[in-house]
C-alpha cells in the first residue's frame, strides 16, 4: 500500500469533519485493512472497529472497500520503470494493465481474463521468437520508502507465472512465483509443458479419465479451467457462509450473484470461514475424499483438471548490481530488473488418449489364436476363401466345350487303382543278425 500523508495544518479539519481520532490513531487504523488479504490473521478488534467508524462515517453504508484498496494501492505508473517485450521499449502502460489477483491489485502483463472479455486489449501476445532479446524485460523501482503496509514480511517482489485466460490462484496447481530482492537482476527461463487429450476420451466418466475439456463445463466465467472453477467454488462458499465476496475476487460482468463486496464488518465472519477452510479438495475421488476433515476442508465437487493444458516451469539466476549503475536512476533505490524469456523453441507435451483402439484388440486376438492354436486370421481367410471355391465348384455347371474339336474328342479317364492301406502305416525296423 501506499503510504498517506496528512498535514498537521489540516488535521484539525479531519478530526472534526470526519472522526475524533488523531492522525496516528488514524493511520494506525488504516493499517487494519490489509487483513482484508489475509482472513487468518488474528486482528486487532479496537483496530478494526476504529477503521470501520472512519469508513462508515466518510464515504457512508455501503462503501466500495474495492474502490478503497485500489486507491491505496501502489501504482502501477511508479512500480514500472522501463518495459521492453520482443526487443521494442515501449512505455510500461502499454503492456501492463491492473488486474484483480489472489494477491490483490497487482501489474499484470498479458492477463486477459474471461470476466473482461468486453474490456480492454483481448490479444494474448506470443513470443515469436526465443532469446533474452526477445522476451520481457522490466526496470522496477522497489520503493524502499513506501512499505506502509507488507504482506510479507520482505522487501522486492512477489512475481507469478500463469495461463493468460485463468484467474491466478496458487491452490489450482497452475502457475508459479518466485521473489525479486532489491537492486538484483533476475533471468528467468521458461519452459513450457502441455498435455493434450484425444476426443475419443470423452465417451469415459469423469471418474475414470479426471479431467474437463474446455467446452464441456460452463463457469460464471467463459470456457472451463480449473483454475476459474476453484475460483468460483471459494466465492461461492464464501457467499453460502458469510454473504459477500472478497474485493479481491472478480465480479464477472452481466452476473449479479455475488453483488456485496466483504467490508471490516464482515472481519469476524470471514475469519471463522478461514479456520474452515484450511484445506482444498478439487474433486471427488476416493483417495483425496480421505483427505477431507470436517468443518476444515473446502470440497470442489467437479473441479477437475483440464484435458489440455499447458504450464510453465521456471529456472533462473539471480546476478546482483554493480554499485555505478545506480547512478543511471540517481532518484531511484534499489533499481532492480527482470528478465524472463524462452530459451528454446523445445516444448514437452504429454498426449492423453485411449489405451487400447479396435484395432489394438483385433491384433490382441490374431496372437492369441497364433499362440495357441497354431494359426493366424490370415488363416481364417484362407479357409473361408478355399470353402467359396468348393461350394462355386459344387453350385456351377459343367463347362461346355469351347472348340468342334474338343466336343468330338472324348475325355480321357485317369486310371483307378485299389489304395493299399498297409503303405500308410510305418514299416517296422529290420534289423540284420549273425547267426
Amino acid at each position: 500500500m501506499q503510504q498517506l500523508e496528512f498535514p498537521v495544518e489540516n488535521s484539525a479539519i479531519y478530526n472534526s469533519k470526519v472522526t475524533n481520532f488523531t492522525v496516528n490513531e488514524i493511520i494506525s487504523a488504516i493499517q487494519m485493512l490489509g487483513h482484508m488479504y489475509d482472513p487468518y490473521f488474528n486482528g486487532d478488534d479496537d483496530g478494526e472497529a476504529a477503521i470501520t467508524e472512519i469508513l462508515t462515517r466518510y464515504y457512508g453504508v455501503p462503501y466500495d472497500l474495492a474502490g478503497i484498496m485500489g486507491d491505496l494501492t501502489p501504482r502501477c505508473e511508479d512500480l514500472l520503470v522501463t518495459c521492453a517485450f520482443h526487443n521494442e521499449e515501449k512505455h510500461c502502460m502499454e503492456y501492463f494493465e491492473v488486474r484483480r489477483t489472489h494477491n490483490g491489485f497487482c501489474c499484470t502483463f498479458n492477463y486477459i481474463p474471461g470476466y473482461k472479455q468486453k474490456q480492454g486489449n483481448q490479444e494474448v501476445k506470443l513470443v515469436k521468437r526465443v532469446g533474452l532479446r526477445y522476451g520481457l524485460s522490466v526496470g522496477l523501482n522497489p520503493m524502499l520508502d513506501d512499505y506502509f503496509y507488507s504482506i510479507l514480511p520482505i522487501t522486492g517482489f512477489k512475481v507469478t507465472i500463469f495461463q493468460p485466460r485463468d484467474y491466478p490462484d496458487v491452490s489450482s496447481g497452475g502457475m508459479s512465483e518466485f521473489l525479486l530482492a532489491p537492486q538484483t537482476r533476475k533471468y528467468v527461463k521458461l519452459r513450457a509443458v502441455g498435455q493434450t487429450s484425444s476426443h475419443t476420451i470423452r465417451s469415459y466418466p469423469l471418474c475414470q479419465r479426471k479431467c474437463l475439456f474446455h467446452d464441456e463445463k460452463r463457469t460464471i466465467f467463459e470456457s472451463y479451467s480449473a483454475s476459474d472453477c476453484i475460483l468460483v467454488c471459494k466465492i461461492d462458499d464464501i457467499w453460502q457462509f458469510c454473504k459477500c465476496k472478497l474485493f479481491f475476487h472478480p465480479q464477472p460482468i452481466g452476473n449479479q450473484a455475488y453483488n456485496r463486496t466483504c467490508i471490516m464488518e464482515d472481519m469476524p465472519c470471514l475469519r471463522r470461514y478461514a479456520n474452515k477452510t484450511r484445506y482444498l479438495v478439487p474433486y471427488r475421488d476416493k483417495n483425496l475424499v480421505r483427505l477431507v476433515k470436517k468443518n476444515e476442508t473446502l470440497f470442489c465437487h467437479a473441479c477437475y483438471p483440464e484435458c489440455d493444458d499447458l504450464i510453465y516451469e521456471v529456472s533462473g539466476h539471480i546476478n546482483s548490481f554493480q554499485l555505478e549503475l545506480d547512478r543511471f536512476y540517481d532518484n531511484i533505490t534499489g533499481y532492480t530488473t527482470l528478465d524472463i524469456f524462452f530459451a528454446n523453441t523445445n516444448t514437452v507435451y504429454l498426449r492423453q488418449r485411449r489405451s487400447y483402439e479396435w484395432y489394438d484388440y483385433l491384433s490382441d486376438i490374431g496372437g492369441i489364436c497364433g499362440f495357441f492354436l497354431g494359426c493366424s486370421l490370415i488363416s481364417i481367410v484362407e479357409i473361408i476363401y478355399y470353402f467359396l471355391l468348393f461350394l462355386m465348384e459344387l453350385l456351377m455347371p459343367p463347362s461346355e466345350p469351347e472348340t468342334e474339336e474338343e466336343a468330338g474328342t472324348p475325355r480321357k479317364q485317369l486310371p483307378m487303382q485299389s489304395l493299399y492301406f498297409n503303405e500308410l502305416l510305418p514299416r517296422p525296423r529290420t534289423v540284420q543278425e549273425d547267426f
